[in-house]
Order: structure tokens, then sequence, then C-alpha cells
């Protein structure tokens, strides 16, 4: 490898490290926390009949609008979803809400704002009363697929996470158990609680059931290690064995949690995707082991 291309690797590693891609995003109990407070309430105020319209009149109560409660698989299918860095919907079977900021916020704040822009912003998309029978078909061609994600009375739980990406800035994801598919009601228009099993008196959702109330331990579920990341994304053009000039870009993701290191790397080359995956096992100054792999890497151009 050239002094050239080794120096402008080194360069482009420490842009991106100081732009905020070495980062702990580490879901805390508080955060879970803000993630279900933040969901239920707004639940609530659509169950209840409070959520106002751009005309100024209220959507319909609900007659059965779950209380969600918090599934650490859901996060961590999430978090593996958000460490791709790409702005896609998975193809999971479940419901998939999206979020990115840049430059990056805290976590915690930008799990807020990833929830106010699902609910209050996209309800500024709404231009004409909702039909009678609330399909989230109607609501989706208003732009609103991430409010109705949030507020079907399909779902129960959630689980969210987040990832520092390079071009995305705080990558937000947020699995549920549902997915809110076109044509399907929303909700069903109502008196609040009148098809629910039990119900809460004051916030007008359907109380959690006996087999779900386990997700809400978040500390003895969820305690998931710590984990620091490192990113880089570059562009190379070099002569392949046909002697013409390619381009290929490359994306390479390592993670450490508890000394343990993940590498992954992604190469996009004439639209064609290829990624690796192995496990590096410990190394104490693992900052330096990325440094090291880039430098092998790079050298066989």
């Amino acid at each position: 490898m050239s002094i050239l291309l080794s120096n402008l690797i080194s360069i482009l590693f420490l842009v991106h490290l100081s732009s905020g891609v070495l980062g702990d995003t580490h879901i805390t109990p508080e955060i879970r926390a803000d993630i279900t407070y933040g969901h239920n309430w707004r639940r609530a105020s659509l169950a209840s009949g409070l959520v106002q319209q751009f005309d100024c009149s209220n959507m319909p109560q609900a007659k059965k609008i779950s209380r969600l409660a918090y599934d650490c698989k859901l996060e961590h299918s999430a978090k593996k979803w958000s460490q791709n860095c790409v702005w896609e919907h998975s193809k999971s079977h479940v419901g998939e809400n999206l979020y990115a900021v840049s430059p990056p916020f805290p976590i915690r704040e930008g799990m807020k704002m990833a929830m106010k822009a699902w609910w209050d912003e996209e309800l500024k998309n709404l231009t004409e009363p909702l039909p009678k029978e609330l399909t989230s078909n109607f609501m989706n061609r208003t732009k609103a697929g991430h409010f109705t994600q949030m507020s079907t009375d399909l779902i129960t739980t959630v689980g969210c996470a987040a990832t520092i990406c390079p071009k995305l800035g705080l990558f937000v994801v947020c699995h549920y158990d549902k997915r809110q598919f076109d044509r399907r009601p929303i909700y069903t228009a109502g008196r609040k609680c009148s098809e629910c099993h039990r119900c809460e008196a004051k916030t007008g959702l359907c109380e959690i059931s006996k087999s779900l109330k386990r997700h809400m331990d978040h500390d003895k579920q969820c305690k998931v290690a710590p984990e620091k990341s490192i990113s880089l994304d570059t562009t190379i053009t070099h002569p392949f064995d046909n002697g013409k000039m390619e381009t290929e870009t490359y994306n390479f993701h390592m993670t450490d949690i508890n000394g343990k290191v993940k590498e992954e790397t992604v190469i996009t080359k004439n639209g064609k995707v290829k990624k690796y995956e192995r496990k590096v096992g410990k190394d104490k100054n693992w900052k330096g082991f990325f440094d090291r792999e880039l430098d092998d890497f790079f050298s066989h151009f």
C-alpha cells in the first residue's frame, strides 16, 4: 500500500473518530423506562380520545389499546439492525420504526426525539379527517406510517436500540411484537376499554397481561454490557486483474463488549454487497487492533 493511501486511511479514521463514531449506546434501565413511558402516555391519549386532528376535532376513543411492556429480545433485534447503519427497513416480521439525527445526540435525548417525531410530527401530515375505519392504508398515503405503528392495537411489547453511524449520526430503531399492515384498522373506535380484559381507568389502556408482566423487570432481563464501537467508511479506486480501474466501497465496523471484539466488513462493488463477520477475541488495546486490521487489509492493494 502506498504511503499516500496509508496516510489517507489514517486521516479518514481520525475524522470519523472525532465525529463521535466511538461512543456508548448502551440502553440503561432509565432509557427503557423513557421508551415505555413515551409510548404509553401517547397511546393513552389516543385511547381516551384526546389526540387532536388538523381540524381541531379529536380522534375517537379506542375500545382496546394495550399498555406496552418492554421486551429485551426486541431490543436485541433492534440493536442488530441499527448496527448495519443503513437507512432502510429490515425484512424482519416484527414492526419497526426508524429515526436518525446528525450530529448524534446523547442516546437518551435521541430516543425522546424519535418518539416525538414518529407521533407528533407525523400527525401534522394528516390533512383530512380520519375515515371511520381508521385504516393504516389511509395513514400511509399521508406519510404517517410510524404513527400507525406506535398507535396500533396489535402491539403489546416494544424494544429499542441505537448505534452511532458515520453517515446517519445517531440511528434509532424500535421493534414491536406485531407489524401494522395496510388496510387493517389501527384500532376499533368505541368507548375506551370496552373490549379490555382489565382496564386502567385513569389511562384508558388495557392492563398488561400476567404473561407479559415478566418483561417489566428491566434490570434482570435487559442486563447487557456497555458497548463501544468504531466505524469507518471509505471508497477506493484501483486497478483490478483486468487492468480496468474499478471502485469499491468498504465499511469497517468493530464493537467491543467487555473486551470481546467483533469485526464486521461490508464491501460494495458494482452494486453487489458482501458481508464478513468474525470474532477476534479479547484485545485490551482494541482501537490499536482496529488500526492494525486496516493496515493489513489495505496492504493488499
